[in-house]
């Protein structure tokens, strides 16, 4: 199922490995909270307030501050995906942003040369307002 390492379901795979259960948020919909619409899906929610997004920040509470790029070349692809979330993450807080929109990832083919992993993940930085 995981052929292709451009497939979205490799990236989500990756990610997951990478951010591990203990950064997850469980958000429980209750009558105080808002509505299941209007919660923003994250991925994590530690590393000074910057969290990977799944969806573009509604613009009446965020601002567009910039485009990112990580990049890593590891020797192993985990190593790498830690590697391109930290330079991005480093670059999104001297932009003073709090989320980040990751757009496309780029992760070696499988028949690529096994010397060092080059991963890039492109996106968007945002702050609130």
């Amino acid at each position: 199922m995981l052929r292709s390492p451009r497939s979205p379901i490799w990236f989500i795979t990756a990610l997951a490995a990478v951010a591990g259960c203990a950064h997850t948020k469980t958000i429980i919909a209750t009558e105080s909270t808002p509505s299941a619409e209007a919660v923003e899906p994250t991925v994590e929610d530690d590393n000074g307030g910057i969290m990977f997004v799944g969806k573009i920040p509604p613009s009446a509470h965020y601002k567009a501050v910039g485009s990112l790029t990580g990049v890593s070349s590891a020797p192993g692809f985990v190593e790498a995906v830690r590697e391109a979330k930290a330079d991005i993450r480093r670059k999104a807080a001297a932009l003073n942003a709090t989320r980040i929109k990751i757009d496309k990832v780029r992760v070696p083919s499988e028949g690529a040369a096994r010397g060092g992993e080059e991963v890039y993940f492109l996106g968007r930085a945002y702050r609130a307002r």
